[in-house]
C-alpha cells in the first residue's frame, strides 16, 4: 500500500497483525477507517497465473465499518443483503409454520371439546355406531360451530338427529337406514 505525499508515492507500513494469515490492515484518513486489500480469489487459477501481474485481475479492496462489525465490499454487501433476505424469509416461514401449528391445535381442541359434550348429552339417545358416525364427519370436517345448540335440538327432536349434526344427506347409511335413536 502506498501513500501520496509531496508529489511521490511512499510505502505504508501495515498495522501490527494478531494472526500470519491475517491481511495487511492500514488506517485511511481520507475512509476515517481501516481498510485492506485482498487478492481476487481468482489469482490463483491457472487461466490468470500466466498473465503479468497489471494484467491480472484487481485486489479486492474493503473497509472497516465499526458500525456493522465487518469488513465490507461491494460483493461482501450483497452476500450480506442475501444472507439478510435468506433469514428473513426463513423466519416468515417459520412464524407462518408456527401460527399454523397453533391454529390446527386450536381446531383439534375444539373438535375434542365438540365431540366429548355430544357424547356425553347423546351417549343415552343415540346408538354407539351413530355417535361414532358423527365424531367420523367432524374429525374429517370440522363441527358445526353452533354444535352445541344442534346438540340441545337432537335432545328435542331426536328422530332429526342426522341432519342436525351435521352428516352428509347420502351418507354410508343409505335412504332405508332407521333414523330412529335408541329404543326402549
Amino acid at each position: 500500500m502506498y501513500r501520496l505525499v509531496d508529489g511521490t508515492h511512499e510505502a505504508v507500513a501495515p498495522l501490527k497483525k494478531t494472526s500470519v494469515s491475517e491481511p495487511d490492515t492500514v488506517w485511511s484518513d481520507v475512509f476515517d477507517t481501516h481498510i485492506r486489500f485482498l487478492p481476487d480469489a481468482r489469482e490463483g487459477a491457472d487461466e490468470f497465473r500466466h498473465l503479468p501481474k497489471g494484467q491480472r485481475p484487481a485486489p479486492r479492496c474493503q473497509w472497516y465499518d465499526p458500525e456493522e462489525g465487518r469488513w465490507r465490499d461491494t460483493d461482501t454487501d450483497t452476500e450480506h443483503e442475501q444472507n439478510r433476505i435468506l433469514q428473513e424469509r426463513d423466519q416468515a416461514a417459520q412464524e407462518r409454520d408456527q401460527a399454523v401449528q397453533e391454529q390446527d391445535q386450536a381446531t383439534r381442541e375444539r373438535t375434542d371439546m365438540a365431540i366429548d359434550m355430544m357424547r356425553e348429552f347423546l351417549g343415552s339417545e343415540l346408538e354407539p355406531e351413530h355417535l361414532d358416525r358423527v365424531e367420523a364427519v367432524w374429525r374429517g370436517d370440522g363441527p358445526p360451530a353452533d354444535a352445541a345448540r344442534r346438540v340441545r335440538t337432537v335432545l328435542q327432536t331426536p328422530h332429526a338427529w342426522p341432519v342436525l349434526l351435521g352428516l352428509p344427506p347420502d351418507d354410508d347409511y343409505g335412504p332405508d337406514y332407521p333414523l330412529d335413536p335408541r329404543g326402549p
